[in-house]
């Protein structure tokens, strides 16, 4: 069976790239009736129910991952991702923080740079934006998350600057406006 778990997972994995959540999610949920105490399939279902603002379902799902991998990366990012959807971005930079002591990772530094502009801390925010930045600086989303912050500065045409690279890396101009302005 460990063979199918494995395929199992990996298509639920490209079904989370191809955007197919629906699919990635009934994959996920065949993993863990097979093999309860995966990790991997729990973290992305997870993300799944955070990223459909299931909140309290990923808080069921977390508890249950905690008994079964407590001091697992997994488990940790799973927290964070799930305080930052819940607006408790004091706990959820903690908790991003504490990741990153252990291992330098873009999306991390992304998700505390959201935290901190959430909190206004817009130096904070910039900061981890220019260390994400050293390691993906092609990444269209930095720009725009620093566009918002400019934005909020009233720093208008550095933000626009900031939108044109943003659009230069792929993200398209409508999204750029539906993003600085929510």
């Amino acid at each position: 069976m460990p063979k199918a778990v494995t395929f199992i997972n990996n298509r639920g994995l490209l079904y989370l790239e191809m955007d197919s959540i629906n699919l990635a999610e009934r994959d996920f949920d065949r993993v863990i009736d097979l093999e309860p105490k995966n990790v991997q399939a729990r973290f992305h279902k997870i993300l799944i129910e955070i990223r459909r603002n299931q909140l309290d379902d990923a808080k069921r799902d977390l508890d249950d991952l905690n008994v079964i991998s407590p001091k697992s990366d997994e488990y940790f990012e799973a927290q964070a991702r799930w305080l930052q959807a819940k607006h408790k971005f004091s706990d959820a930079i903690l908790a991003y923080t504490a990741l990153l002591k252990k291992e330098k990772n873009v999306d991390w530094y992304i998700c505390r740079a959201e935290c901190y502009l959430a909190r206004k801390n817009y130096n904070a925010a910039l900061e981890d934006i220019a260390v994400a930045l050293e390691y993906e600086p092609e990444n269209g989303f930095l720009y725009l998350l620093k566009a918002k912050i400019r934005k909020e500065q009233y720093e208008l045409s550095d933000c626009e600057k900031l939108l044109k690279i943003a659009e230069q890396y792929g993200i398209s101009r409508e999204e750029c406006e539906l993003f600085i302005n929510m």
